[in-house]
């Protein structure tokens, strides 16, 4: 039986350029079992929204993106190790080359028991 994953309370935090982004761009990720090759292609890829508008946090001098997955990842994701990579893409769905890639694992939960059985 697989188990449906829990989403990490973990956040990746993707580094920011280092020179100003158009307003246009959207932050994307592509995800999927380690060891994860990314493709443009893929289905498994989030659009995160415009990166204007991702949350940004300071770590240590260093920007970042603050991504947290746990509310974007489907919820019938199997439990265990995925790769995600990042991605900008530009208002004519041209993107940007990958980030390098990052783990998160996922635990399982186990389903709800049923209920307590009856005579009928």
């Amino acid at each position: 039986m697989t188990k449906a994953a829990t989403p990490p309370d973990t956040n990746i935090g993707v580094p920011m350029p280092t020179v100003a982004i158009p307003d246009a761009y959207h932050l994307i990720a592509y995800y999927g079992p380690t060891p994860l090759v990314p493709s443009l292609t893929q289905q498994a890829r989030i659009d995160l929204g415009l990166a204007t508008g991702v949350p940004t946090q300071m770590v240590k001098g260093n920007a970042y993106y603050v991504c947290t997955m746990a509310q974007y990842l489907p919820a019938n994701l199997p439990a265990g190790s995925y790769d995600f990579a990042f991605t900008f893409m530009d208002a004519n769905n041209n993107e940007s080359g990958f980030s390098a890639l990052t783990t998160l694992v996922l635990a399982g939960t186990a389903p709800l028991p049923p209920g307590a059985p009856v005579p009928l």
